[in-house]
């Protein structure tokens, strides 16, 4: 079981050596790759995350895929209450290994969900999911009256924006307690999903109470400008900064986060 296009862990430099090991054994291998809601590599895509030599061994390689519910094996209700739906290829398994990353967040130290979310079905991703993202992270180190400076260059990856899914906010700019009561009920309702509110809802609930700006790419500051982020580019980092530190006078206090990168499409960052 390994991670999407989106995930960080060294995929193709792992996954060779084990998977070597294991042919030698007799073992029968196969791949999953645990893409929860996102949808199914391409063919391009799989070579990229196994690399050449393991992708060349042909294999047998599949994404998890909710669009079809055939591939999924039922397992009962958890003690949360959560109805348990997995892929097929995973039950079947008489041994299970993951290969996935282990990164900060706001939980303290968490991997990426190779079984929920990742191999699971659309009912149980929804049930399950709780919702987060980077921003959050330092939501508790700031005073609701400070600024949070995130910066991400955030490139996007194939057929993927940058900020893809962030438009989803504008239903609800500008920021405040009724449209955050808003954005609740549309996700009690279905109108919007609960996975891809992991993308965006975190962001937007710290945007009520907090100020939030961003430092990415340029080519990403036209859709954070018509999604009304507050965006600039790598070159204004420093007058962003000396903004802020202006903006709270002299006995202003700031800390430096570093989080863990996603390394999707590496050549652009």
């Amino acid at each position: 079981m390994i991670e999407n296009q989106f995930r960080a862990a060294p995929t193709e430099v792992l996954l060779l050596p084990l998977g070597n090991v294991l042919r030698v054994a007799g073992c029968a291998v196969k791949i999953i790759i645990g893409s929860g809601k996102v949808g199914p590599l391409s063919d391009d895509e799989i070579r990229t995350k196994l690399g050449d030599e393991l992708y060349g061994y042909g294999l047998p390689v599949c994404s998890n895929d909710v669009g079809k519910p055939e591939d999924d094996v039922f397992k009962g209700v958890s003690t949360r209450g959560i109805p348990i739906w997995v892929h097929r290829r995973v039950y079947e398994a008489e041994i299970k290994i993951t290969l996935g990353t282990a990164q900060a967040t706001l939980w303290g130290y968490g991997g990426s969900g190779m079984v929920i979310p990742g191999t699971a079905n659309n009912e149980t991703i929804e049930m399950n999911h709780i919702t987060s993202w980077a921003v959050v992270n330092v939501d508790p180190v700031t005073k609701d009256d400070g600024t949070i400076l995130f910066a991400s260059p955030c490139p996007g990856c194939g057929a993927w924006e940058g900020f893809a899914l962030m438009d989803l906010l504008k239903a609800y700019m500008p920021p405040s307690p009724a449209h955050n009561e808003e954005a609740l009920k549309d996700f009690y309702s279905h109108k919007n999903e609960l996975w891809a509110g992991c993308i965006w809802y975190k962001v937007y609930e710290v945007m009520v109470r907090k100020a939030t700006e961003y430092i990415t790419l340029n080519e990403n500051l036209a859709f954070a400008k018509d999604v009304e982020l507050a965006a600039s580019g790598p070159a204004e980092v420093q007058k962003v900064f000396d903004r802020l530190l202006a903006k709270y006078g002299p006995n202003a206090a700031w800390r430096l986060f570093p989080l863990t990168a996603i390394r999707c499409c590496a050549d652009n960052f």
